[in-house]
């Protein structure tokens, strides 16, 4: 299915940072989510200086002050496919990318607000340019699937592809893992990042076994405490 490149920002030989995207979704119910957003708030503007960030919101009702962040309001908020029965991810993952494609973006970088990513995504966009890769993300080690809360996209190759017709979110029911579905429909253009990180679901990471884990560096964290977060954050000289 092929959709037109919108007029706007257009699309040059060299990638400017203002023809990026970082968006991330969000549902801020706790105050320990409100904290954490706020770290990354502050990282990634601290970081992307020159990108337009943007956080797709499902009607927090503690979504804390995001700044010069704009937000993006769904209006409300349906859950989670492992409690609701509904793709409340899938929603407004797929909702900024359409608000990538609608704006005329060349990449969007999708970083979740609950993600705190310790490097400059221009890095990543500027590799992607080079080798002519159109979508990317790392695994989401410890387990046997991408990490769908940190992915960089062409956004000319989600526009082209039909990604959010065919990811049809209010069609996901519970048993269908959005990342194997992410991984369903980009794997013939989809690229494994080089990225040291960890979704810790489990509780394996502290702030004591940070430098035992993670000897070499550790570049992205999710799923995380606040504790563990600043360690990360101090880890990475942030």
């Amino acid at each position: 299915m092929s959709h037109p490149i919108p007029e706007g920002r257009g699309f040059r030989g060299e990638v400017s940072m203002t023809d990026t995207l970082i968006f991330g979704t969000a549902y801020i119910a706790t105050q320990e989510q409100r904290y954490v957003l706020t770290l990354w708030r502050d990282l990634v503007t601290k970081l992307n200086p020159a990108t337009d960030i943007l956080v797709v919101d499902s009607a927090s009702p503690a979504l804390p002050d995001v700044g010069s962040i704009k937000v993006l309001q769904l209006g409300d908020n349906i859950g989670h496919l492992g409690t609701t029965g509904r793709d409340g991810w899938g929603r407004a993952f797929c909702a900024g990318l359409q608000h990538a494609i609608s704006a005329g973006y060349r990449y969007a970088a999708h970083i979740e607000t609950d993600l705190l990513f310790a490097r400059p995504v221009s890095e990543i966009i500027a590799k992607m340019e080079n080798a002519n890769v159109r979508i990317a993300a790392p695994m989401a080690y410890p387990h046997q699937f991408i990490e769908t809360a940190l992915m960089f996209m062409d956004v000319r190759y989600i526009a082209e592809t039909g990604f959010t017709e065919a990811y049809d979110w209010e069609r996901m029911t519970p048993g269908i893992y959005p990342e194997n579905k992410v991984l369903q429909i980009t794997e013939p253009a989809l690229f494994a990042l080089p990225l040291r990180g960890l979704r810790n679901d489990f509780g394996q990471l502290s702030p004591k076994t940070m430098a035992r884990m993670f000897p070499l560096g550790i570049d992205w964290l999710t799923h995380a405490d606040p504790a563990t977060l600043r360690a990360f954050m101090e880890v990475n000289g942030l």
